[in-house]
């Protein structure tokens, strides 16, 4: 009988023994094209099956712990993690956690990938994701870039914890590597809270930050109205009325100051007006063009 065929309603454990089986065989073949993995369509018969049948979850957890760190660990961990309700399981919190005590970069990134999209994060758990950012200063990006997406895709820290995520994620901010700089501004913007410091880290990266994708997500994270205006208004302006400032800037700027209710200043009334007179002619000209 053919795989597929096999596997048109499965719910006993032959069934998902096959479709383990087969995706192990898919990983191996693919070590490098983990993506081709994840489109395949045993991939998406076994994450339905993990969204309905719990002996299926705790059958491919098991699995999991015994190949974490290998490209089937990592194919399993996605599984998992994009299952309806892989969440249920207190057993998947407990081996993210212990693979994220592990000295293992594959071990470590796959417990990011099954905190990130099961959203099983907690004190606990997300203490060690900040310990590892600590750890990893200077060391791998795409472990780096894990960490921060996961920190960036369960919400906003508590507010004990809010000061120290900040001064984790600082260093990063000055990085060389521009693709760190974003994800840690990202990270911050979603988890760090309105707190001094991050106010801090936003405004320097705002006016300092040379590469323009990465500025523009200082400057929109200015307008997420969980600052003070009086705290952002100055830094906002200043690009809105600097003739010199790039359109990208002064656009995320323009969006920015939008979110607040404008003061009843003059002057910043004529700079954002003339800013908006100036979105209105580039756009009349576009469409001449």
């Amino acid at each position: 009988m053919e795989l597929l065929d096999a596997v048109e309603n499965p719910t006993s454990a032959e069934k998902v023994d096959e479709l383990l089986t087969a995706l192990e065989q898919l990983s191996t073949q693919k070590t490098s094209e983990l993506n081709s993995v994840i489109n395949s369509l045993e991939f998406t018969r076994l994450r339905r099956l993990l969204g309905r049948d719990p002996a299926a979850r705790l059958d491919t957890l098991n699995r999991l712990q015994q190949s974490a760190g290998t490209p089937y660990g990592s194919t399993l961990a996605r599984a998992l993690s994009m299952s309806a309700n892989a969440k249920e399981l207190p057993e998947v919190k407990t081996l993210a956690m212990q693979l994220l005590r592990s000295d293992n970069k594959a071990k470590q990134l796959d417990a990011l990938h099954l905190l990130k999209h099961t959203n099983i994060q907690d004190a606990d758990t997300r203490t060690y994701v900040i310990d590892l950012l600590q750890r990893n200063q200077g060391g791998d990006a795409s472990l780096t870039l894990a960490a921060m997406e996961t920190i960036r895709a369960n919400g906003e820290a508590s507010a004990e914890r809010q000061a120290e995520l900040t001064n984790t994620l600082s260093p990063y901010l000055h990085s060389d590597d521009v693709t760190l700089r974003a994800g840690g501004l990202r990270a911050l913007a979603q988890a760090g809270g309105n707190g001094a410091e991050a106010l801090q880290a936003f405004t320097e990266a705002a006016l300092g930050e040379e590469n323009p994708g990465v500025r523009a997500i200082a400057i929109s994270a200015l307008g997420e109205a969980k600052f003070q205006y009086e705290d952002v208004r100055s830094t906002l302006l200043n690009i809105l009325a600097d003739p010199n400032e790039s359109k990208g800037a002064k656009a995320a700027a323009g969006r920015a100051i939008g979110v607040y209710p404008l003061d009843n200043d003059a002057e910043a009334q004529a700079i954002y007006a003339s800013h908006k007179l100036e979105q209105q002619t580039e756009t009349k000209q576009i469409g001449f063009n």
